[in-house]
Parts: structure tokens; sequence; C-alpha cells
């Protein structure tokens, strides 16, 4: 509903972004946060996955939804995902450096980048993985002109999310 209501107020904006793990706010009023998410993970090809394609489809938006707590096996990662305006599922990065030792995530192994025709190449980072020079470096080295990197709110802080109107290359603008 939020989406709607932000195209609705908004037919200017072609992209929207959530901040780390927006989706599972009830993490932060469990007991153990690692345990509701990983109870919380699905795979990528889950039921969660397909509804925010659906969503992005439907408004016609590239949407980052936060990371995603994924389940791959028995491992569970802190996966942010990127869909395109058709809901395509163009990115999936896992963060590579968790905060240790309080998040229980599977470290990811792999950079990514997406393109946005007319904009450019996207790199993902997600909280942490930012402190590391070598993480925004790699972006780069695989030829990235934005780096997304966006780290988690709490229950107490609020929703954030970046709303980049069309179809202004530089204009991106933080909305509460």
């Amino acid at each position: 509903m939020e989406v709607a209501a932000l195209c609705a107020d908004r037919p200017d904006v072609s992209m929207v972004v959530y901040p780390e793990i927006h989706l599972f706010g009830g993490s932060d009023l469990a007991t153990d946060a690692n345990e509701w998410l990983a109870d919380a993970a699905e795979p990528l090809d889950g039921p969660r996955v397909t509804a925010l394609a659906e969503i992005a489809a439907a408004h016609r938006i590239w949407l980052v939804p936060g990371s995603l707590a994924e389940r791959d096996g028995e491992a569970i990662y802190n996966t942010a995902v990127v869909f395109a305006p058709n809901g395509r599922l163009v990115s999936a990065y896992r963060k590579v450096f968790p905060w240790r030792p309080s998040e229980a995530w599977a470290p990811g192994a792999d950079w990514v980048t997406f393109d946005v025709p007319e904009i450019g190449r996207f790199g993902l980072s997600i909280c942490f993985d930012s402190w590391f020079p070598e993480s925004t470096r790699q972006l780069g080295w695989l030829g990235a002109d934005i780096v997304l990197t966006w780290s988690r709110r709490s229950a107490r802080t609020g929703p954030r999310r970046w709303c980049w109107p069309r179809p202004t290359r530089s204009s991106t603008r933080f909305t509460s």
C-alpha cells in the first residue's frame, strides 16, 4: 500500500529504495532477532519475492524493497533484491560482511551490479559492507556508476525510503 500511495502522490518516481530488512520490523521486538529472521526467511522463488515483483510491475517502477531474509538450504542470508519495472528480478546481492557476533547471517561471496537504462550501472552494498573499502572498489571495477548502500532502520526510528524522480539522472530525494 505504501508504494501505491507514493506512486499516486509522486508519478515522477521511477525507483523506490527501502532500508535493510525493512519488511521485517517485527524482528526489532523479538526476544531473539536472529531466530525470528530465520523463521521468516524464504527462498528467492518464494511468495514474498513474487509479491514484490508484482508490486514493481503494477507501478512500473524499479523497486529495491530493502534486503530480505533469504533461505538457501540451511543458510540464511541478508539479501538485497532489485526488481525492474516489468517485475523481473534483476539482481540479488547477499551481504558479504555481516556484523559479528550480532548478526547470524551467512556471508555472501559475490559483488553484483545491475543496469538501469539511461541512468547507469548500480552496485549494491548493505550496511557493514560499506566499512570495507574493497566493497566499493570492487563495485567500481564492475563498472558501477552509483552504489546503493543502506542500513537497518528499527521500529523506533521509523520507515525511510529513497525516491528517484523521472527522468533526472542526478536527482535523488530522501522522504520519510
